[in-house]
């Protein structure tokens, strides 16, 4: 099972630690950042995170402050979204630190989804300039070793091509 939930503090973290796995089944628990930018529009913290899981690229699109785009530029960004989330997949399946519950629910489509759009934000997030510490990234449990897609070169490109796509490369850094 995969929880998705919005993270305040050590609270939520404690408590999903503690939670055990319920009918042997693997569990994955993804926490929203504790806070986001006050340059960002809008003021809920979990609903970044709820968008971009559901629509990476109108995320991205929220993260530039754009609120229009042509339908050229949403079939360039989305076609390189995609291309970024097979990226993924392929290097969480080459990981040999991924907790065994991550490799279990990779197996159910709409749950690899999930998690492959997950890392793609908290890489997003990191090379976001707005968003500058620990407190501004999501967290999961178990962790996923983010690290190791966030340094593929191939990622930092795609996202900042989306950023040029967007003309909003300044928002952007590589890490």
């Amino acid at each position: 099972a995969v929880v998705s939930t919005q993270s305040t503090g050590s609270e939520e973290r404690s408590f999903f630690s503690n939670t055990c796995p319920v009918f042997k089944q693997p569990v994955v628990v993804l926490l929203s950042p504790k806070l986001i930018p006050h340059t960002l529009k809008g003021d809920k913290i979990g609903s970044l995170m709820t968008l971009f899981l559901h629509c990476p690229m109108m995320a991205m699109c929220l993260l530039c402050n754009i609120d229009q785009i042509t339908d050229n530029q949403w079939k360039r960004g989305l076609a390189i979204v995609n291309s970024l989330l097979v990226e993924v997949l392929t290097i969480i399946s080459s990981s040999k630190n991924i907790h065994s519950h991550i490799i279990q629910l990779l197996d159910d489509p709409f749950v690899r989804i999930i998690l492959l759009r997950f890392c793609l934000f908290t890489a997003v997030l990191q090379m976001h300039t707005a968003f500058k510490t620990e407190e501004y990234y999501p967290t999961s449990l178990p962790a996923l070793k983010i690290s190791e897609i966030t340094s593929k070169s191939v990622i930092k490109r795609g996202i900042m091509d989306i950023a040029n796509i967007l003309e909003s490369v300044v928002l952007f850094s590589t890490p």
